[in-house]
């Protein structure tokens, strides 16, 4: 085990990281947790650039450390500082806008800056490989990975002659996955849908609104979830098939039909997998695939900061054990 220093941007209520820090603590691993959202009258930090690196401080949290005591950072979802209620209504919109730009400046110039091995490298898993699917599947296909037939337009012919040469129906996805707030409080996200080349003809004009992403639909005879830690591959099936809510997207979610089960992958592509991972300077990603009826593995995408938690629970993997082992043993 290392003897360097963890550090942990993250939330204050991200709650899936909560095994992790048990077993960093089961192990008397140091670390320490900085809830970037809740900065702002929390916490103080500063960094400081000199001949020898960059040093990163903060007198609430008792850290000290430079470039080089830090042997590795979890990036787990952080988001940018949010003001108190009392400053906003102190500012003005103007000095509101000016602190929430400076802060989120201040974290880019430190995730950029830090030292240390990172899981992930949010020049990577956030602004190169989130929400950019074309990117993921133009990188899976180089690595010898089976992957949909994909358009994204907002020229109605194109949309329309692409779902033709598909069969007549495609998938339809959002380009940037996003969760709607409603007004009873729960929350809704957009889910990939199939849709007929029919439709969007009936529809033409509101397709040139903005570009729409479509992809050939792929049959399935079960889906899987792919958690990568490393070199920790953890497999597992979801058996979407067996309820129509789920039989799109599973992210629909339907547990009491839906089987959650261990599983695993044919060398090859885990091998790939591990591959495309390498390629993508990515340490943790969950990965989507389809297995579908004839036994082709399909990759769909990679999300550099998904959510595990219910894939643990559910099939007693120890996925935040292998992440915990990670940032306690950085793989060279």
């Amino acid at each position: 085990m290392k003897n360097g220093q963890i550090l942990i941007f993250t939330n204050k209520d991200e709650k899936g990281i909560d095994k992790v820090l048990s077993t960093l603590d089961e192990n008397h691993q140091q670390y320490t947790r900085i809830n970037v959202n809740s900065i702002i009258g929390e916490n103080d930090i500063s960094l400081t650039e000199s001949s020898d690196g960059l040093s990163i401080s903060s007198n609430s949290l008792g850290l000290i450390s430079t470039s080089k005591q830090i042997s590795s950072v979890w990036y787990r979802r952080p988001e940018n500082p949010i003001p108190t209620n009392t400053q906003k209504l102190a500012l003005e919109n103007q000095e509101l806008d000016l602190l929430k730009t400076e802060w989120a400046s201040f974290f880019w110039s430190l995730y950029t800056t830090l030292g240390g091995y990172w899981i992930n490298p949010p020049l990577f898993g956030t602004k190169l490989f989130e929400h950019n699917k074309l990117y993921q599947t133009q990188l899976a296909r180089k690595v010898g990975l089976a992957v949909p037939k994909t358009i994204i337009s907002n020229c109605p012919e194109e949309l329309i002659r692409f779902a033709q040469n598909c069969g007549g129906i495609v998938a339809i996805k959002a380009i940037k996955q996003r969760i709607f707030e409603n007004l009873d409080g729960t929350y809704d996200g957009i889910y990939t849908n199939k849709i007929s080349a029919d439709h969007l003809s009936q529809h033409r004009e509101d397709l040139s609104v903005c570009p729409v992403m479509l992809q050939e639909y792929i049959q399935k005879k079960v889906e899987l979830r792919v958690t990568i830690v490393g070199n920790h591959v953890f497999t597992c099936t979801i058996d979407s098939q067996n309820s129509e809510r789920t039989k799109v997207d599973w992210r629909k979610y339907d547990f009491e039909n839906v089987g959650h089960e261990k599983s695993t992958l044919p060398d090859n592509i885990r091998d790939k997998l591990l591959t495309f991972m390498r390629q993508s300077d990515l340490v943790f990603g969950a990965i989507d695939m389809i297995l579908t009826p004839s036994g082709e593995y399909v990759f769909l995408e990679v999300n550099p900061n998904g959510q595990y938690g219910w894939i643990e629970a559910l099939t007693g993997m120890p996925i935040s054990a292998a992440i915990a082992d990670v940032l306690s043993n950085p793989i060279a």
